[in-house]
């Protein structure tokens, strides 16, 4: 499950955000005092902190951050300060799902690692996992056009690649 921690100088709001956040999340709370050593340990994915404590703790900053505030005028502040998201208090809940589910999608996104091995058997592996194409023309499209590196190949130029023994009918 997706982990959070939440740091939120007022305990009461920081307690609203757990709650909205722990059906679909593990939110944990953290105050400036021990938020270092728990985002070490912690397997935390991101965080979701007070605007006016931010500047206090050291977050790494592999981590993305959603800050908070009571005012909408510190969005700019947010996110001139490295913010991914911005939340503004009182809290909605459908808001802060929204604003982490799509912080989610971004993170995960980021995480997939694409391989394409070139030498010997063309293969495409997909964080470990080799990608099945279920048309082998597509796999040798995909192949030619890698072997261009990002060069221009005409239709003309795919048709005689792809179908050896075919001439290419311009009409």
């Amino acid at each position: 499950m997706f982990q959070i921690a939440v740091i939120q100088q007022d305990r009461e709001k920081a307690e609203v955000l757990a709650a909205i956040l722990q059906k679909d999340y593990r939110p944990v709370l953290l105050s400036k005092e021990n938020v270092s050593d728990a985002l070490a340990e912690e397997e935390i994915k991101l965080v979701i902190c007070d605007l006016e404590q931010v500047s206090e703790i050291n977050i790494p900053s592999q981590l993305p951050v959603i800050l908070t505030a009571t005012d909408t005028k510190d969005a700019y502040t947010a996110f001139r300060l490295g913010a991914v998201g911005y939340l503004l208090y009182p809290y909605q809940k459908e808001q802060v799902l929204q604003t982490v589910e799509h912080l989610q999608n971004l993170f995960k996104i980021k995480q997939k690692q694409v391989v394409v091995k070139t030498f010997g058997r063309f293969d495409v592996m997909v964080d470990g996992q080799k990608l099945h194409f279920s048309n082998t023309k597509a796999k040798e499209l995909l192949a030619l056009l890698i072997d261009r590196q990002g060069g221009t190949v005409t239709m003309a130029e795919a048709i005689d690649v792809l179908w050896e023994n075919r001439q290419y009918d311009e009409a």
